[in-house]
């Protein structure tokens, strides 16, 4: 079994049977093509929300944002989002300790769909840090729900960590790790 594990790790570590962004040629901005050719039906982002980090994050508080009887625009939420992205939430339970729970891209949007129909929500970053190193760029956002936009308090507060990676061509979400105080 440890030998049949070795072979695999080292077929993959040599890129066997594996395609590249290379391999597939450059995309109409210069940047690579691979995730257009992996999942051509994918939703065509807005440019302008998906040139920067900081941008791809505003979008992403952008459609959630709204009236209850204001129906979301998913295909934007998800053309922000890699094909595989997850959403980690984190919810403490007592002091030191909390528990993970990790849903793919489609089940979060079931999710918010149910919940967002039934309040008025507006979530906006009160604040953020970014760290970036090459491709990888880390955005930690503190966030704060209100009902109204205009309300003065939130009725939520909490942090968003969003992974992003830049694959040359554009910005896209790969995991939105959160907590809520």
């Amino acid at each position: 079994m440890a030998s049949r594990l070795g072979n695999l790790l080292l077929l993959f570590s040599l890129g066997v049977g594996i395609t590249t962004a290379q391999e597939l040629g450059p995309s109409s901005s210069g940047g690579t093509s691979y995730l257009a050719a992996v999942h051509p039906n994918w939703p065509v982002a807005k440019p302008e929300d998906v040139n920067s980090a900081a941008n791809i994050v505003a979008a992403y508080y952008d459609v959630l944002s709204g009236r209850a009887d204001t129906p979301r625009d998913w295909q934007r939420f998800r053309s922000l989002f890699h094909p595989d992205a997850r959403f980690v939430n984190v919810n403490p339970r007592q002091p030191g300790y909390s528990v993970a729970g990790i849903i793919a891209l489609d089940a979060m949007v079931g999710r918010l769909t149910t919940n967002l129909a039934k309040a008025d929500v507006y979530d906006r970053s009160a604040e953020s840090k970014t760290e970036t190193f090459n491709n990888i760029v880390n955005i930690w956002s503190a966030y704060e729900t209100r009902r109204h936009a205009t309300d003065a308090a939130p009725i939520l507060r909490g942090v968003n960590s969003f992974q992003i990676e830049n694959d040359g061509d554009r910005y896209w979400i790969i995991q939105v790790m959160s907590e809520s105080e």
